[in-house]
């Protein structure tokens, strides 16, 4: 079993591509299924009382705490966890910096081709995205979008 692979070549994937790669559905959601396994294991290990021993607090009272061997395990469900949810979120956090970036280079106008590329979700960011521009850039009364033709320069 490799520890967090499907999470780390989501994001090989989503590196190695020089353009933006089909959103990758299925990927996800098995991270995601192996982050709710590990979290019920991590569930059944602290539920189960064998695997604690007492021990005195600095108080001097008798309290239950992981054993050493129970506490390495935690530690090690706990580091898979995070670490496939840093993944997914990494992997979400940049395509939706591609998405604003293609905004910025291309306009509100998304081509076909790119659309077959993206989830309903990122269907929706961008557009969202495109009001929230819009939105502002009406409110400030500047076109955002327009890229001058010439060096310029702002003195206060």
């Amino acid at each position: 079993m490799d520890i967090c692979a499907r999470a780390t070549n989501l994001l090989w994937e989503l590196k190695r591509s020089k353009i933006l790669p089909p959103y990758n559905q299925n990927a996800v959601q098995e991270i995601i299924q192996e982050i709710k396994k590990d979290a019920e294991i991590v569930k059944s290990i602290t539920s189960d009382p064998s695997n604690f021993v007492l021990a005195r607090n600095a108080a001097g009272d008798l309290k239950p705490v992981p054993s050493p061997a129970t506490r390495f395990g935690l530690e090690i469900r706990i580091g898979i966890i995070q670490r496939n949810k840093r993944c997914v979120l990494a992997y979400l956090h940049t395509r939706a910096q591609i998405l604003q970036s293609l905004w910025w280079e291309s306009g509100p106008s998304v081509s076909e081709d790119l659309l077959v590329l993206l989830s309903p979700s990122e269907v929706t960011f961008f557009r969202e995205y495109n009001d929230m521009v819009t939105d502002y850039s009406t409110f400030v009364w500047v076109l955002l979008s327009f890229i001058p033709h010439y060096f310029l320069i702002v003195f206060f």
